[in-house]
């Protein structure tokens, strides 16, 4: 009789540890999952959340017309990607901060001449007018918004390169390289 109750006392003992253990993996579970729903987004640059939703359709875009893909070339794209993203933030952001934000006339311009040309180069103004009556007040936000953010890119990209400046021994020294290293092929 002894050696019964010891097993029925193990197994009470193994049975609570079984229920103890199911519980706090619904616990954790529950824990984790909540985490997940908060954080919907894909990275953070600077402050600025980039959702998952938009690295994932860039790397979609990016993979599309490639089925046959490897690992490691799906790895270099997503890299690709990501990389091109946080480096156009930052320029986006350094723009801004360096006082490139584009005026309203630049804009309006900008959005005349991306949405409203005509194929000899003129601006169409009637249609123009017509989407500006016809368009919501938060569409019409968020394509200045993103007009905008092109345009400060641009600036941003313009100082950059006004900066660079080549000497002409410079240029001939890169080019005599350049002639010899074709030439040695």
């Amino acid at each position: 009789m002894g050696m019964l109750t010891k097993i029925r006392r193990t197994t009470k003992v193994g049975m609570i540890i079984v229920i103890a253990v199911f519980v706090a993996s619904i616990v954790v579970q529950t824990a984790f999952s909540n985490n997940a729903n908060t954080y919907a987004y894909g990275i953070i640059i600077n402050g600025e959340e980039v959702s998952s939703d938009l690295v994932d359709q860039l790397i979609n875009a990016e993979t599309k017309n490639s089925p046959d893909l490897t690992d490691t070339d799906r790895v270099r794209i997503s890299t690709d990607v990501l990389d091109r993203i946080i480096a156009e933030r930052l320029a986006l952001q350094e723009g801004y901060n360096r006082g490139f934000e584009p005026t309203k006339p630049e804009l309006i311009e900008q959005i005349q001449r991306r949405y409203f040309s005509n194929n000899d180069g003129s601006v169409d103004i009637a249609k123009f007018n017509q989407a500006v009556m016809s368009v919501s007040s938060t569409e019409w936000q968020s394509i200045e918004k993103n007009v905008g953010q092109e345009l400060v890119m641009q600036k941003s990209y313009l100082a950059v390169a006004s900066a660079i400046v080549h000497t002409q021994s410079a240029l001939r020294n890169y080019y005599d390289v350049r002639f010899q290293r074709a030439k040695v092929r």
